[in-house]
């Protein structure tokens, strides 16, 4: 298969306002080629860092620290977190974002890689969001709120910037199908969606969320911090 590559140098981005960047055609196999394929393609050594920012607007940003996208949807149909970008499947990336062959992936390159021994506790992270979210969370106080991430998740839990962004990507969801892709229960996939502003609507029979209460959310998210100093 074949799919058009947007290699973005941001240095050079800086430099000169009438840069495209530079395209590509990659050859790769479903459920095998990895993104580490753009790279080598490309030509980027290791120590520089590259991003997908125009696929994971305003989130934690952790693709600049240690190689790593926010998450991806794996073949299972359920979502990872924190993901090494050279592992990831170009396959499940594609469907995570739904590209077309046409318009291809798209990434930002020239940045030095940094080390990610900045970031906080992510549960340190879930305590400074809580008391902005604790009256739509209704989850019993913020021990229980954080008991709660940690069932709802398991063993890796993403900063709460990462999961409002794959979230807000719809405007209304299903809990039964946000319940499969996290791998955890129905009830704990309710409680999310309303967590972050999402309402029942009997009549659809979905969780929908108001424009308002969706941007008063991005702009509590933009005020909590996910790395140290």
């Amino acid at each position: 298969m074949k799919i058009l590559i947007h290699a973005i140098n941001v240095g050079e981005q800086c430099d000169n306002l009438n840069y495209k960047g530079e395209f590509y055609n990659l050859d790769y196999i479903e459920n095998k080629t990895t993104l580490l394929a753009i790279k080598n393609l490309v030509g980027i050594p290791e120590y520089i860092g590259i991003t997908f920012d125009s696929y994971y607007n305003d989130t934690s940003c952790t693709s600049n620290f240690n190689n790593t996208l926010p998450y991806v949807v794996k073949i299972n149909g359920k979502i990872d977190w924190n993901v090494n970008i050279d592992n990831t499947l170009i396959s499940e990336f594609i469907n995570t974002h739904n590209i077309d062959s046409e318009n291809g992936i798209k990434f930002e390159y020239g940045f030095p890689q940094a080390g990610g021994s900045g970031f906080k506790d992510v549960l340190e992270v879930w305590n400074q969001i809580y008391p902005f979210i604790q009256i739509m969370a209704n989850i019993g106080g913020a021990i229980a709120f954080i008991e709660f991430v940690k069932t709802t998740f398991k063993k890796n839990i993403p900063v709460p910037h990462d999961i409002i962004n794959y979230l807000y990507k719809r405007e209304f969801w299903n809990h039964h199908e946000l319940a499969k892709i996290l791998d955890t229960s129905e009830e704990n996939a309710k409680k999310l969606l309303i967590t972050f502003g999402y309402k029942w609507n009997n009549s659809k029979k979905i969780y929908i969320i108001n424009s308002n209460v969706k941007r008063k959310i991005m702009k509590i998210k933009k005020q909590i911090r996910f790395l140290e100093g």
